[in-house]
């Protein structure tokens, strides 16, 4: 499964997309941290915190791209992480 973990700072707001339905573990995990659901846009987002979108990347193991509004640029280059079944998308 792909994830991409966004700091979208136009909306001052983290945003984490999944390629396929995350299992009802990590929606829940998700859930705890306040996260909410857009099946528009169909992504998971939350207020930005700085210590949440690193909570975010540590459990993911995916780091965060910025989108500031004027299209997405990589931060820094997304990690795979086999042992989570996670794959950073490009």
């Amino acid at each position: 499964m792909k994830v991409t973990i966004t700091h979208n700072t136009a909306k001052n707001g983290i945003e984490v997309k999944f390629s396929e339905k995350p299992d009802e573990v990590l929606r829940d995990w998700l859930k705890s941290l306040r996260f909410r659901y857009s099946r528009g846009q169909n992504l998971w987002y939350m207020k930005y915190s700085r210590l949440l979108l690193m909570n975010v990347e540590r459990h993911l193991g995916v780091q965060a791209g910025v989108n500031d509004g004027t299209g997405e640029v990589p931060a820094i280059p997304g990690i795979t992480h086999e042992a989570w079944n996670v794959e950073a998308a490009s």
